[in-house]
């Protein structure tokens, strides 16, 4: 069963999206870069700075994600024009939502087939973002659920519900897909190239799963799905 499109219809505006992304990133630069300071400032010794790592992280994607959905408060539902359900959060039904959790799980074993056929595996960096610590039990729960959890809702909003749609207003899905799929590949610009292309072709399948569902949470399904698995092997693979 596909959600109801119907909130889907109303149309974003250019300025408002480029709008909630500056706000967006206004406050996240600003706010991670406190977050660093006030890490550097309570750093005394080595130890220490290990031990911030994680606070350092965690924080920066609750900033991220708050930062999102406060810019999309702010810019697009002040007059009332907007609502969430507009921007996709209508549930799905259960069978879309078990499907996306389904398909992060196995995306995982896709690109990680991928990498192992071109020999364009990144993780080792992946590891370092994911677990600057090494394997500690908080690093393995706070993993799962900030990285696993909480940061699909900001990066979908922002990508799919957003960028995705505005460009999908402008010039159909067939177009919107895969350059909504490159600007999401850019902002993983830490990564190689090569890697940035599997990360392309993740958003891809994102937006695609939010065209065909007119909801949100499918994407978030899917890519929460994909991000905890990959958190808990990486954990694992530390142990």
């Amino acid at each position: 069963m596909r959600a109801d499109s119907d909130d889907m219809s109303m149309r974003l505006r250019g300025r408002d999206v480029f709008y909630v992304t500056l706000v967006t990133f206004g406050l996240t630069s600003v706010g991670i870069a406190a977050i660093v300071g006030l890490a550097e400032i309570s750093a005394d010794n080595a130890a220490t700075s290990r031990k911030l790592n994680l606070a350092v992280l965690f924080g920066s994607i609750l900033l991220l994600n708050g930062s999102v959905f406060l810019a999309v408060k702010i810019v697009l539902m002040r007059a009332g024009e907007m609502s969430w359900q507009t921007l996709g959060f209508v549930w799905p039904g259960a069978r879309w939502f078990a499907g996306a959790i389904a398909l992060g799980i196995i995306l995982v074993a896709t690109i990680e087939g991928i990498e192992r056929a071109f020999e364009i595996s990144a993780g080792q960096l992946t590891s370092w973002l994911i677990a600057p610590d090494g394997f500690t039990w908080v690093g393995l729960v706070g993993g799962v659920l900030f990285i696993g959890l909480l940061a699909p809702f900001g990066e979908e909003l922002l990508f799919r519900g957003l960028v995705y749609r505005w460009l999908k207003d402008l010039w159909g899905p067939m177009t919107a897909a895969p350059i909504s799929a490159t600007l999401f590949a850019s902002a993983h610009f830490y990564y190689p190239l090569p890697h940035m292309l599997l990360v392309a072709f993740l958003g891809l399948v994102l937006a695609i799963s939010y065209e065909r569902s007119a909801s949100i949470w499918v994407p978030i399904g899917i890519h929460a799905a994909q991000n905890t698995t990959v958190v808990v092997l990486i954990y694992l693979s530390l142990h």
